[in-house]
């Protein structure tokens, strides 16, 4: 393996550029290249991108992995949308702060570790997984119709509050730390044949569709005066609802459940099951 840092000035490459190790780009200026082919890592610590003398360019097709980093509250790591038309990239790794107001489409795998947080405006498009392990107390917003094509899986993990509708192609998966939170109008949109599953907690302010079953270990929450209206079977650990589940001909069972202590909480049912503690009950 080899590496080059660069901390200074603007450096061009008439020709192409390989990187086979890592190239680590802590300036605000430009690396300047004829063409770029990226087989390992390129580390962006400050504003400088690699570009064609014009535009930032990134290389997607040979599996190499774009990192961010050294991203702060006051000025954070602006996630670069490269392409206009086809994946902005292979791979991408951020940590620090960040933010993104462009579409960004990922061909691999995205990971957000060692502190992450921040917020995203523009559409988010994972083909890969996306592993969330930015230590409690970080917090992740994403505001677009965001989709997640493999698993989302939070281990060690701070917040993320979804404020679009997102499609998660296959299982959400909490490990240790974390809670999702839909905080607008919110649609889970599941793949046919997998689950939502949880072994934190989803915390909806909104009203909400899951178009497939929802397995909550520990807390499923629902805001006062809003819908959950599910497609499939529901399983939680807590139930708090403060609103309306609508569970159609579909399963609900929870260990324990808290109702509306000011208002009014509804379970809604055609012919659907409802357990309690393991206990069947109609409530209808």
């Amino acid at each position: 393996d080899s590496s080059i840092e660069l901390s200074s000035d603007v450096l061009t490459v008439t020709g192409s550029l390989t990187n086979y190790g890592t190239i680590s780009h802590s300036s605000t200026d430009s690396l300047a290249v004829g063409t770029f082919s990226n087989y390992g890592t390129v580390n962006y610590g400050s504003s400088g991108r690699i570009t064609d003398g014009t535009n930032a360019i990134n290389d997607v097709e040979n599996g190499g992995t774009v990192v961010y980093s050294g991203g702060t509250a006051g000025s954070p790591q602006t996630v670069t949308d490269f392409s206009s038309s086809g994946a902005d990239y292979g791979n991408i790794v951020i940590s620090g702060v960040f933010s993104f107001s462009d579409d960004i489409s990922v061909s691999g795998n995205l990971s957000f570790t060692d502190g992450a947080s921040g917020s995203g405006t523009g559409v988010l498009s994972v083909t890969g997984t996306t592993q969330i392990s930015n230590g409690t107390g970080n917090t992740i917003s994403f505001t677009g119709a965001n989709s997640f094509d493999d698993t989302v899986t939070l281990s060690d993990a701070g917040n993320l509050v979804l404020s679009g509708e997102n499609v998660f192609a296959k299982p959400v998966i909490i490990t240790s730390g974390g809670e999702i939170t839909l905080n607008s109008s919110g649609i889970l949109l599941l793949g046919t044949s997998e689950n939502f599953i949880s072994c934190g907690s989803l915390s909806l302010l909104c009203d909400a569709t899951s178009q497939n079953s929802m397995s909550i270990t520990n807390t499923l929450s629902l805001a006062d005066g809003k819908t959950l209206s599910a497609a499939g079977a529901i399983s939680s650990g807590t139930l708090t609802n403060n609103g309306t589940i609508d569970i159609g001909g579909n399963a609900l069972s929870f260990a324990s459940y808290q109702g509306n202590s000011g208002g009014t909480d509804t379970i809604k049912s055609a012919d659907g099951t409802i357990t309690a503690n393991g206990t069947s009950a109609d409530r209808k």
